[in-house]
């Protein structure tokens, strides 16, 4: 028995036969493996763009047929693909959300509560770290907060479906604000901004980084769970630089922020949290959020 590569010279009486041909190499040098373990002899011949498994004329239907019964022994069962369990309803929390940003953009319109929350890069530096908060409530115009409203209950919503709607706001809040934090910093003293925006790409990045960090397809290849990643990119691109006064690195900041975040986060099992740890995250999400006001007033 012999399986090196070989080239017909014309000097044997046996008859063989081709009982497989590939392009992959390996293949053929699987099947080589199988009919050779069995006592079949074989021969391995290259084509200009294929591989040949050649056996004696007489062995070739006792060969194909103990192929056929090997690769149907030893197929690959695709593994089924199940998506990571949900927590949350999600509109619970982009409710609360589209609430507390329009009471806001009402009560500003009023002239009730003035430049008092508006971010301002000295302030911040100054130590005023409340502002990095109640910046993302307060909106310039309506198209703003039109705006804001549908990308921040969009991803907002989806989050909350993932991590429970407690959990998910407090972590898209946080991330928020040090997302505005950073901002801060990297600006001169006379950088001013509002809006929900920082908040609505640290959502995005929040839920791309805890779908990455959990596999969030189970049972697909490793390159297909990396498309969350991607995602966040793409958003960034095509989303986060538009517009006349968008803040780039605001929005910037806000996504690296909360993929960061949801990939820390995405290492634990967040079904320990059960209801009430969920329930203590939105009360801690509103206290700070109030806390914040409560100090910038």
């Amino acid at each position: 028995m012999m399986s090196s590569d070989w080239y017909p010279d014309g000097q044997s009486n046996e008859r063989w036969t081709c009982v497989k041909s590939s392009v992959s190499r390996r293949s053929i040098l699987e099947s080589d493996l199988v009919l050779t373990s069995m006592g079949i002899e074989t021969r391995i011949e290259r084509r200009l763009f294929e591989w040949r498994l050649l056996t004696l004329d007489a062995l070739a239907t006792h060969a194909r047929v103990q192929l056929d019964l090997y690769y149907k022994e030893n197929k690959q069962r695709q593994r089924p693909y199940t998506i990571y369990p949900t927590l949350g309803a999600g509109y619970y929390g982009a409710l609360v959300y589209l609430c507390v940003i329009w009471l806001f953009f009402l009560i500003d319109q009023a002239n009730f509560i003035g430049r008092s929350g508006v971010l301002s890069a000295a302030a911040v530096d100054d130590g005023a770290w409340w502002l990095t908060m109640t910046a993302l409530t307060l909106h310039a115009n309506l198209s703003h907060i039109v705006a804001n409203s549908v990308t921040g209950a969009l991803f907002g919503y989806a989050t909350g479906r993932y991590l429970g709607d407690g959990f998910a706001w407090f972590l898209i809040l946080v991330s928020g604000a040090f997302g505005n934090l950073l901002n801060a910093l990297m600006r001169p003293d006379t950088f001013y901004a509002i809006g929900a925006s920082t908040a609505c790409f640290a959502a995005a990045g929040v839920l791309c980084g805890f779908t990455w960090r959990k596999s969030f397809v189970k049972g697909a290849s490793a390159r297909f769970n990396y498309l969350p990643l991607a995602g966040a990119i793409a958003l960034f691109v095509f989303m986060g630089m538009e517009g006349e006064n968008t803040d780039v690195v605001g929005h910037l900041m806000g996504l690296a922020v909360g993929l960061g975040v949801g990939a820390l986060v995405g290492s634990y099992d967040i079904r320990r949290l059960g209801s009430s740890g969920q329930k203590l995250s939105a009360i801690a999400a509103i206290g700070l959020l109030a806390i914040s006001w409560v100090f910038a007033l």
